[in-house]
């Protein structure tokens, strides 16, 4: 009997000693840092084999758990995944400042981008941005970016800015 409790207990400190992760208290929503795009690997290995996603800067995930400095998340499409928890903020738009990361219009024939009310062709259009014109992304997700231009606020298929 003793044997087999103390056999039982080594087996579960052995367990808790390879465990991968620290589990934190709870799951902690966060944001990619508006100034990155994200890769997020099947490991805490960095190699471009095990890339399994690329997030958008603003993109919100679910932090699961962490260990030194990674992060295992969730991310929107459910899919989980490992970061470097330092491109990981807690407000969505933060790149280390508040004032949200600046992109430029590109289209592929120069004929602007249609600026919505939402982040989907099902909104109306508020105006063309023509190419070139400088946005502010304010956050992403799912392909969408939610920018300011000319003092509103809409939403650009993020695909159609660039950093230049």
């Amino acid at each position: 009997m003793k044997k087999t409790r103390l056999l039982s207990m080594l087996m579960a400190l052995v367990l808790l000693l390879t465990m991968p992760f620290t589990a934190l208290a709870a799951s902690k929503v966060l944001y990619v840092r508006s100034s990155v795009n994200l890769n997020v690997h099947s490991s805490m290995v960095v190699k471009k084999s095990n890339i399994i996603a690329k997030l958008s800067g603003g993109t919100k995930v679910t932090q699961l758990s962490t260990s030194g400095s990674w992060s295992l998340i969730k991310m929107p499409s459910g899919q989980k995944g490992y970061v470097k928890s330092s491109y990981l903020v807690s407000k969505s738009g933060s790149s280390g400042s508040s004032s949200g990361t600046t992109k430029y219009v590109k289209t592929a024939y120069n004929t602007g981008v249609n600026f919505r009310t939402g982040p989907s062709t099902g909104y109306s259009i508020i105006r063309v941005i023509p190419d070139g014109k400088k946005v502010t992304v304010i956050s992403t997700s799912k392909g969408w970016s939610k920018v300011t231009y000319g003092g509103k606020t809409g939403y650009i298929y993020s695909k159609y800015l660039t950093s230049k």
